[in-house]
């Protein structure tokens, strides 16, 4: 087995593989050498590459916070409405045998179930939609009644919805560009 003392006393001279006549000084702290030099080598090819191409530098840092500020600034404001509400007690269903329960589902679970099937009713989902202004946000070019009650039935049934937000805890949530619209749908589903 080879010394480290020995080696590190051995002086090497400079040759074509970039290696350097070390003095004992340096000999005696071959770590700090070499970490020394590699800092330096890193810290110089940094300064380098910043002062070479200052232009460069600067585009790649602005041009991301450009691309985000025009993406923001050009997609449609949305804003989110919710409510959330504690149940109670399992939703009971009467069915041919008499009130069944579903005795695996939270009490949360099972008014989630029930309130969803309700918002894919066209009567409940027009009831929410006519106690609110929803359809001055919608821009329906059509004056015909049916085409209207379509679109505000398909708007609360498809963008209307109802978590589990733990066992008794429950969410309602709507999203819409009008914040005012928004927060009248959800209160306007808790109260039908």
């Amino acid at each position: 087995m080879v010394n480290l003392q020995s080696i590190l006393n051995i002086n090497h001279t400079c040759s074509r593989h970039n290696t350097c006549i070390l003095t004992k000084e340096q000999n005696q702290h071959p770590r700090k050498l070499v970490a020394h030099s590699i800092k330096g080598a890193m810290v110089s090819r940094v300064l380098e590459a910043i002062f070479r191409h200052p232009m460069q530098l600067f585009l790649m840092l602005i041009v991301p916070v450009v691309i985000g500020v025009s993406v923001a600034y050009v997609l449609p404001r949305s804003y989110q409405s919710s409510a959330s509400l504690w149940a109670l007690r399992r939703y009971e269903i009467i069915g041919a045998t008499g009130p069944e329960s579903d005795l695996q589902s939270t009490p949360a679970e099972t008014q989630v179930a029930a309130l969803s099937e309700l918002l894919q009713s066209r009567d409940f989902s027009l009831a929410v939609a006519k106690s609110t202004n929803l359809q001055s946000t919608l821009q329906l070019a059509s004056t015909d009644p049916q085409l209207i009650d379509d679109a505000l039935s398909s708007e609360i049934t498809k963008n209307v919805t109802v978590t589990a937000g733990g066992n008794n805890l429950f969410e309602i949530t709507y999203k819409n560009k009008n914040p005012q619209t928004a927060y009248q749908v959800v209160a306007a589903v808790v109260k039908q």
